[in-house]
């Protein structure tokens, strides 16, 4: 893998795991 692809790896893991907490709280991102 790339060092882009590590950085998007990242990326959309950081995201799948705010929008999981996100969805958890019972809140909706702005």
């Amino acid at each position: 893998m790339t060092g882009w692809g590590w950085v998007w790896a990242g990326y959309l893991l950081t995201a799948a795991t705010w929008a999981a907490y996100l969805l958890r709280s019972g809140r909706r991102p702005s």
